[in-house]
């Protein structure tokens, strides 16, 4: 048997066709938009759509692993910048996908495919590569972990159907969202800018919660915020977040943007407080889950999430190139 990896070119119809062929497989096995239904007019939109994204891409490679010469399995890498205001402030390389045929799986090809991917990027100059995997897909995470990445954000879930049982310490309520809750983001936000990156100036730190503010504070929805104050009604912690709009059950939910707490009080009462008076709301507008957005330095939430029940549905993985 001879396993190779080479660059796909691009510019060839049926290098393009296999390109276009993986991504649709991956959404379909993964239980991803219109893949699910595999009509012939969605995957010709997923066609356009895909060919339309990679070919705005300036910086990009596209590896295929080679079985005998025949086609078994693609990766995908380009430049990208920051998802979030927080994280790195320069582009770095981003996996968009990895795939091998099911019948070619656990015989090395994602590991050479992965390997091929970071030289490229080491040699492109970029200090950063990451991807994002599903937690469910055991195999993909214990071969990024053994490769070095390791967890900067993850997306936790829960389903929220049925009768609440709030246990409220009386100190959270829905409300518009004000200043000071605007005020106690904003803590969360630069917590997270100097985690992730210390040395940003504090110029560059208000650059990015105002490109975070006009990304998700000016969009027309269903919001909700709940805050909570102490005896002396001083704000102690604060959950903004909003409706999906999906048009199937599985796309509609509350994603909650925020949810923080400050030192003044038992941070994980108050913040338990928060998440049920979210899932109450949810709850009575039909929205079946609840999903948030999480940093890996966020400890209390995780061990909040934890408690509730949640899940990690999607990890975002980095490492150095």
């Amino acid at each position: 048997m001879d396993a190779t990896i080479d660059q796909l070119d691009l510019t060839d119809s049926e290098s393009v066709d296999f390109f276009v062929d993986m991504s649709w497989e991956t959404e379909k096995e993964n239980g991803l938009g219109s893949a699910v239904d595999g009509d012939a007019g969605a995957r010709a939109t997923h066609r356009e759509e895909l060919l339309g994204f990679v070919g705005e891409q300036t910086r990009k490679a596209v590896f295929c692993a080679r079985e005998d010469g025949r086609r078994v399995g693609l990766a995908w890498v380009a430049e990208t910048n920051p998802g979030e205001p927080w994280d790195l402030s320069h582009p770095h390389a981003w996996i968009y996908g990895i795939r091998v045929d099911p019948a070619h799986r656990r015989q090395g090809y994602a590991k050479r495919l992965l390997d091929a991917v970071q030289t490229w990027a080491a040699h492109q100059g970029f200090d950063r590569i990451g991807l994002h995997v599903l937690d469910r897909n055991r195999a993909a995470v214990a071969l990024y972990e053994a490769a070095g990445y390791r967890m900067r954000n993850a997306y936790y879930q829960r389903a929220v159907t049925g009768e609440i049982q709030a246990h409220f310490q009386g100190v959270a309520r829905v409300v518009h969202l004000d200043d000071d809750a605007c005020g106690l983001v904003r803590q969360r936000f630069a917590a997270l800018a100097r985690t992730t990156e210390s040395a940003a100036s504090e110029a560059e730190m208000e650059r990015r919660y105002a490109a975070y503010e006009e990304r998700y504070g000016s969009r027309p929805r269903t919001e909700v915020c709940v805050e909570a104050r102490d005896r002396d009604a001083r704000l102690v912690g604060c959950a903004w977040g909003y409706a999906s709009s999906g048009d199937v059950v599985a796309d509609r939910y509350v994603w909650l943007r925020d949810l923080c707490v400050t030192e003044a009080l038992d941070g994980a009462t108050t913040m338990q407080d928060l998440l049920t008076a979210v899932e109450a709301w949810a709850v009575e507008r039909g929205l079946p889950a609840i999903r948030v957005p999480v940093h890996a330095s966020e400890l209390l939430l995780l061990q909040t999430l934890d408690r509730a029940g949640y899940k990690a549905t999607n990890r975002f993985l980095f490492r150095t190139a």
